[in-house]
């Protein structure tokens, strides 16, 4: 199994010794610096309980976990959140970037434009060389721009709209990056500048990375609840990366990360099996964001599919 977690939720991946996808489904955050080691095992439980169902993690060997903020790099420490909870042969840490890559295995060079709560761009070349490169995040934080957007546009037309957004308590950042894209889709001024400015900063981190293609045909996956909670800075970001990079394959990766963890326990078991291409998946963002990441504490589901080929 591979799990990535975001500090806010887990996605997690199960399959076979084969490489062969048999489900997935997402959750609530397992960060135990972040949510405490309690609270993480219970979430560690729903995640195992709704991915594979109450009996089947006792047919589970390895585990493989990866955290966007990378604090979380030991074995041992996991080891604490997993005990009582799931009996494995094998824990293992992944770093982010490297789950990232390995979880778009290609024989192109390989691009994932993370644009959510972090804004980031981690990059691999067919030599097997990776590059990561972040935003500032007080510089990227998107309810701090809105509030900045605000400061500047204070009298102008659509303000007031985006002020209510800001005053309600305990909005998390999918509802307010949908709320600000609905307003901006109506033709709030302030919203629609705001998004404008998001998506041409994802597209300036993918500019200042190309330095190192090596072909000028390379798959660049899409990732994170602001470019797909926003209309419009998905569809402004695809549009831009076409044109600048007409050879480019771009396309959703809602799931690399996930898929990476879990082929980090096959390479540690030196499976033989061939990497293809594994970008495909049925469970597109939108739905994440609907079964998990917007539905609050308690209303996320399960999001399954079988015989999904990865190797």
């Amino acid at each position: 199994m591979g799990v990535a977690d975001n500090n806010q939720s887990a996605v997690a991946v199960v399959g076979d010794s084969g490489g062969r996808i048999v489900a997935t489904s997402v959750g609530r955050s397992i960060n135990h610096q972040r949510h405490g080691i309690s609270q993480a095992r219970e979430n560690l439980r729903d995640l195992l309980a709704r991915t594979v169902g109450s009996q089947g993690w006792e047919s589970l060997e390895r585990v493989c976990f990866t955290y966007k903020s990378d604090l979380i790099t030991s074995d041992h420490e996991m080891a604490g959140v997993v005990h009582g909870v799931l009996d494995v042969t094998e824990i293992l840490v992944e770093n982010f970037a490297r789950s990232c890559t390995l979880g778009m295995r290609t024989d192109r060079d390989r691009m994932l434009l993370v644009g959510g709560q972090a804004s980031l761009v981690v990059f691999e070349n067919m030599e097997g060389l990776r590059f990561q490169m972040r935003e500032d995040p007080m510089v990227w934080d998107f309810q701090r721009r809105l509030q900045e957007k605000l400061n500047i546009g204070c009298g102008f037309s659509g303000h007031e709209e985006l002020s209510e957004l800001l005053e309600l308590d305990g909005v998390q950042l999918g509802e307010l990056v949908v709320s600000v894209d609905n307003l901006a889709r109506k033709g709030n001024l302030l919203a629609l500048e705001l998004v404008h400015e998001v998506a041409h900063d994802l597209v300036y981190l993918v500019i200042k990375m190309a330095r190192h293609f090596q072909s000028f045909d390379p798959v660049i996956g899409l990732y994170g609840r602001v470019l797909f909670g926003s209309q419009l800075v998905y569809e402004r970001v695809c549009h831009l990366l076409g044109l600048l990079f007409p050879h480019a394959r771009v396309q959703e990766a809602t799931m690399a990360p996930a898929k990476g963890a879990y082929l980090s326990t096959l390479e540690e078991r030196k499976s033989p099996a061939e990497p293809e291409v594994m970008f495909d998946s049925p469970l597109l963002w939108g739905n994440l964001e609907q079964r998990g990441w917007q539905s609050g504490a308690n209303g996320y589901q399960v999001a399954e599919r079988n015989d999904q080929q990865v190797f």
